[in-house]
């Protein structure tokens, strides 16, 4: 295997946390089709299913901790 095609993953992975950190932090309901224009990345992995539940997913742990702590959204 190439160890350049890890690093490309690597990238990507960054890329991807990148933009999820600015969608939720406008946005802690986004729709599929904002989640889909925002998170546009082309991954050889496939996890295209499994990104967009953790995306909606951490969407909730967020809501849920910033009720615990008082705190109104979007966090900034």
């Amino acid at each position: 295997m190439d160890r350049r095609a890890g690093a490309s993953m690597w990238l990507l992975h960054i890329g991807q946390i990148m933009a999820t950190s600015a969608l939720l932090s406008k946005n802690l309901k986004p729709s599929e089709s904002e989640i889909e224009n925002k998170i546009s990345n082309i991954c050889r992995c496939g996890n295209y299913v499994r990104l967009r539940k953790a995306i909606r997913r951490s969407a909730k742990l967020i809501q849920k901790q910033g009720a615990q702590d008082g705190k109104k959204f979007p966090l900034t």
